[in-house]
């Protein structure tokens, strides 16, 4: 008996001995990497914010294409929307706005606005494939909108340009302000995930 007491005793103590020289070993696997989108939806970073809209005054005159007309077209703006979550884009307001603010601005007159779609990897070409709608100018408040009828998917990041058309006597006029994104006129959205998960619960039902 006494030396089965001893024997266990000797054992336990080996087993003790061997546990603190050797440690249990530890995986160094890498921690699993989080994408950085989620970290901002988490609150865990302050950055870009989840919606953003910037606007890039431009000025490149494109030829008409009709010969009779003596409207002057050009390329006036750039606008970038960048979403961190799928949106249907519903509704663009922008306003011009004169780069001289001190004095008293004469405001121009736009005869037809469109918005266009770059598509990535090209050169910007104001074609039909790349037409989205038309604008709306309002003189009295300076606003040019546009409504977005087949409601374009704006994914991760997305660029637009304006294209007006105005009297050569116009052009000084445009040239000497920009359009620009204010919170006095938000961006219309729809979330698409919201959308999908009522056709879910439709289909369900």
């Amino acid at each position: 008996m006494t030396k089965l007491v001893f024997l266990s005793l000797f054992t336990a103590c080996a087993l003790n001995a061997a546990h603190l020289r050797f440690p249990r070993w530890r995986s160094f696997r890498r921690a699993r990497r989080i994408p950085q989108a989620l970290l901002y939806a988490r609150g865990k970073r302050v950055g870009r914010p989840s919606l953003q809209v910037t606007t890039s005054p431009l000025w490149h005159e494109i030829a008409n294409p009709l010969p009779e007309s003596s409207l002057a077209i050009a390329v006036c703006c750039k606008v970038t929307i960048f979403s961190r979550q799928p949106k249907l884009l519903k509704k663009l307001t922008l306003v011009f706005q004169p780069s001289d603010e001190q004095c008293l601005p004469r405001i121009p007159h736009i005869e037809h606005a469109s918005l266009y779609q770059h598509r990535h990897r090209q050169n910007f070409v104001p074609d039909n494939e790349a037409y989205l709608t038309s604008g709306t100018w309002s003189p009295s408040e300076n606003t040019l909108a546009f409504d977005l009828h087949d409601h374009n998917k704006v994914v991760a990041k997305k660029t637009f340009y304006i294209v007006v058309s105005c009297r050569p006597n116009e052009i000084d006029a445009l040239r000497a302000g920009s359009f620009v994104f204010t919170d006095r006129h938000p961006l219309v959205t729809h979330d698409l995930r919201k959308k999908q998960s009522l056709q879910t619960n439709g289909n369900l039902e």
